[in-house]
Order: C-alpha cells, then structure tokens, then sequence
C-alpha cells in the first residue's frame, strides 16, 4: 500500500495514518450526532430539545442499518490500516473538566452582564443574579468531584468555589 522506505517516507506514512485517524474519528463524530438525531430527540438528562422526530419509523431504521453498516467497514478499514481506536482520545476527566470549566466560565461571564440594559429590573437582574450564583456553586461542586479523579488538573490549578474561577496556587499558599 506504502511505497518506498527510506526515513522520509517512513514519516509521510505516519503523518498519513495520523490525517486518515483525524478524518475516521471525525465521520464517527458526525454519525454519532446522527444517531442522536435518529434516538430519542429530546432525551431526558438535556434541559433543550434538540430534534424534532420528523422521520418515519422506516427510513429511520433503514439509516441506522446503514450507519451501523459503515461504521463497521469504516474499523475494519482501520484495523486493515492499522489505526487505533484509540488515536486522539483524550482522558475523559479532562474532557469532563474542560466542559465543565467551560460551563463555569459562561455563567461568569452571565453574572457580570448588565440585565437592566437588555429590559429587566434591577429586582430582576437581582433574582438572575442569584440563580447563577447557584449555578456556579453547583459547577464548583462538580469540578471539585471531577478534580479528585486519577487524572487531575496539573498541581497548583484548583476550583475556588468562593471567586468562581480558577485560581492559581504557589507553594499551597494562594495568589490572588
């Protein structure tokens, strides 16, 4: 499949497999965000309905035999190539802190908007305020539990729950 063998081309065939596992991880991406389209189209542990289930119970089971279909010739494409399953995985704690870091910036970024200029009343902006004071109580909580897994944030990174952001530890002893 390969040609040549000298230095060069060993490492064009590693870059190769690198974008071939890049591209495979991406199709498998996207017929998941299918299948979560073709399931349950407003599944309970989301707050938002993301699809209307508009496809016939038909067509809907024809797709997920061809997704199921080429998801398989799509690994055993890689296994014929060599590409792990595993290339590009990341730890799930990170994915797990990063979206929950995330999360925690979003309603910082909520708390320090002006509500009155988009409409609400002080009194209301004060009740929004509040709600997301205890949105960011509940993330911190979770970031808390998801620091305490094997894989945690590099020393020094840890969740203040009082600030609701990332705060920098030296030497223990806090820097801000």
């Amino acid at each position: 499949m390969f040609s040549g063998g000298d230095q060069g081309k060993d490492m064009g065939r590693v870059a190769g497999l690198r974008s071939l596992a890049v591209s495979f991880r991406y199709i498998d991406t996207l017929l998941g965000t299918v299948e979560d389209a073709l399931g349950n189209p407003s599944p309970r542990n989301r707050a938002f309905c993301h699809y209307i289930p508009d496809i016939p119970a038909a067509e809907r089971e024809r797709l997920e035999e061809g997704i199921r279909a080429l998801r398989e010739r799509l690994t055993g494409e890689m296994d014929r190539l060599g590409i792990s399953s595993h290339a590009g995985a990341v730890p799930a704690s990170r994915a797990v802190r990063a979206d929950l870091a995330t999360i925690a910036i979003t309603l910082e970024e909520l708390t320090r908007k002006d509500w009155t200029d988009l409409g609400w009343t002080q009194e209301g902006a004060g009740d929004l305020r509040s709600v997301f004071a205890g949105l960011q109580e509940m993330v911190g909580d979770l970031l808390d539990t998801a620091g305490s897994s094997g894989c945690r944030s590099p020393p020094g990174n840890e969740w203040d729950k009082r600030g609701g952001r990332h705060t920098l530890h030296e030497r223990g002893e806090e820097n801000g």
